[in-house]
C-alpha cells in the first residue's frame, strides 16, 4: 500500500529555522502482472513532531527525535506528488517512464482506509511513526555529517538503518538531503496485493528526506 511523507512546518532548532518547503517522504513502487492498473504513491502527514539538537561547530552532535500519529497521513496530494516527482526522477527513486497519478478524492479515502487497516498499518495496535538518530557514523572533510544510524519504528517493528546524508552549510542557510531504500517486509507488513496480486506494491520503497532551514531571525523568503 502507501506509506509517509511529512512536509515540514516552521520548527525551530539550535537557532534554525525549518522551512516548509521541507519534506519527509516515502515512494513506493507498483508491481504484478497489472501493474499498468496500479499506482507509484506518496503520503503526507499534516501533523509531527521533531526536535532536533545540531552544534555546527561538532558535527558529531548531531541528533533528532521525530514521531507522527498515523491518523495525520493524507495520500496522493497532487501538490506534494508535483512539487518532489522531478527530483524522484533525478534521484532514481522513480524510473523516468514512470510517475505519480492522479487520484480522485474518493481512491484517495479507499487508499487510507486500506493503509490504515489491520492489513497494514493497523492503526488499532500502531498509532506513530518514530525515526531517531543515534549516532553520526561518518563526516566529510569539511566537517558535516555524511552518514548516520537511524533508529525507525513502523507497525511496532524498531529497525536501525545506515542513512548516506547530505549536507550544505552557509552562514545562515542549511540544507540536507538523504535517501535509503527501505522493504515492508522489515517491519512486518506484507506489501499491498489484490486481484491475486495481478496488482500490487513491490516490498521496496524509497525513504527520502529534505531538510531547508535558515538562521532564526533571518527574513524568510
Amino acid at each position: 500500500m502507501v506509506w509517509f511523507a511529512v512536509v515540514m512546518q516552521v520548527v525551530l532548532f539550535q537557532g534554525w529555522q525549518v522551512q516548509e518547503g521541507s519534506c519527509f517522504a516515502v515512494v513506493t513502487h507498483k508491481a504484478g502482472l497489472a501493474s499498468g492498473l496500479a499506482h507509484n504513491h506518496m503520503v503526507v502527514a499534516n501533523k509531527y513532531e521533531v526536535d532536533v539538537v545540531w552544534d555546527a561547530a561538532d558535527a558529531t552532535s548531531l541528533s533528532f527525535t521525530f514521531s507522527l500519529d498515523v491518523t495525520d497521513l493524507v495520500v496522493d496530494e497532487p501538490v506534494h506528488q508535483k512539487r518532489w516527482q522531478q527530483r524522484f526522477w533525478d534521484l532514481g527513486l522513480l524510473a523516468k517512464d514512470e510517475e505519480f497519478s492522479e487520484v480522485d478524492k474518493g481512491d484517495r479515502k479507499k487508499i487510507t482506509e486500506a493503509m490504515l487497516s489491520t492489513k497494514q498499518l493497523d492503526i488499532a495496535k500502531h498509532k506513530k511513526i518514530t525515526a531517531e538518530a543515534v549516532k553520526v557514523e561518518a563526516v566529510n572533510e569539511q566537517g558535516l555529517p555524511t552518514s548516520l544510524a537511524v533508529d525507525i519504528e513502523i507497525h511496532g517493528v524498531k529497525r536501525q538503518v545506515v542513512v548516506p546524508v547530505h549536507v550544505a552549510l552557509t552562514s545562515d542557510t542549511l540544507k540536507a538531503e538523504s535517501w535509503i531504500p527501505l522493504k515492508f517486509t522489515d517491519f512486518g507488513i506484507k506489501p499491498y496485493s489484490a486481484a491475486f496480486g495481478a496488482v500490487k506494491n513491490k516490498d521496496q520503497f524509497h525513504l527520502f528526506v529534505y531538510i531547508e532551514a535558515v538562521m532564526a531571525g533571518e527574513d524568510v523568503p
